[in-house]
């Protein structure tokens, strides 16, 4: 999923207005996003069992290049039979490398309240651009099943005009040791196509992820392809 490049970036059910169009609202020190979606899918995989999803995120940066985030969303989770709350909050610093590239790095946490044996721990780092992105988590307890796991991503935009964009995003997760069913890679990706009507984006992708894993506290995981429609409100 392409991400907003400053705060947070690992769950966001919809693309923000932030990494789709334009640096704008970037230079705001607090900015607000409210999204809902037709599935909560997190690195290929659903979080929220096939149905939809709700999420709130708050983001801080200053100009000396710290930022901070928190993003709360519903999930489904190991045959849950009603939404839970999810909160993932993350900090980090930035800085510019030239007039076109940025490098970033830092830590998130993830919370789930009732289930604090799923909370895990993440280091990220990566580099930016103005159309594409790439970065490297390193989780030392994945969803708390004592897996180590790097996780590398790369998303890209197209434009197409004022408003709409075309949307991409490659994933590879390494665990170790390997998942139960004896793989240690797994492959997800996305494409589709995002537009903004002020502070409205409305995106479209099609996710895959190329087979199951066992890394998630999913009462079902299989190799999936999905539509995942969503819509955000930025402020």
């Amino acid at each position: 999923m392409v991400g907003d490049g400053r705060g947070m970036r690992r769950h966001l059910l919809a693309c923000t207005a932030v990494a789709l169009f334009g640096a704008a609202d970037a230079q705001a020190q607090v900015s607000a996003q409210v999204s809902v979606a037709s599935d909560n899918v997190f690195r290929g995989v659903s979080l929220s069992d096939g149905h939809a999803s709700a999420a709130l995120e708050v983001n801080y940066d200053n100009d000396a290049g710290w930022f901070t985030g928190a993003q709360v969303s519903s999930t489904r989770l190991a045959r849950e039979n009603h939404d839970h709350p999810e909160l993932v909050v993350d900090a980090g610093y930035a800085h510019a490398l030239n007039s076109t590239l940025t490098w970033e790095a830092g830590a998130s946490y993830a919370v789930f309240p009732g289930f604090s044996y799923w909370n895990y721990g993440e280091a990220f780092a990566g580099v930016l651009a103005e159309n594409w992105s790439a970065r490297l988590h390193y989780a030392p307890d994945y969803f708390g099943r004592q897996r180590r796991t790097i996780y590398a991503e790369y998303d890209f935009q197209y434009a197409l005009g004022e408003r709409w964009r075309v949307i991409a995003h490659v994933g590879a997760l390494h665990s170790a040791p390997a998942a139960a069913e004896g793989h240690a890679w797994s492959y997800d990706g996305s494409l589709g196509v995002a537009a903004r009507f002020g502070s409205t984006t409305l995106a479209l992708r099609r996710v895959a992820i190329d087979r199951a894993t066992y890394l998630y506290p999913l009462a079902e995981t299989s190799g999936r392809a999905d539509w995942i429609l969503s819509l955000a409100w930025s402020y």
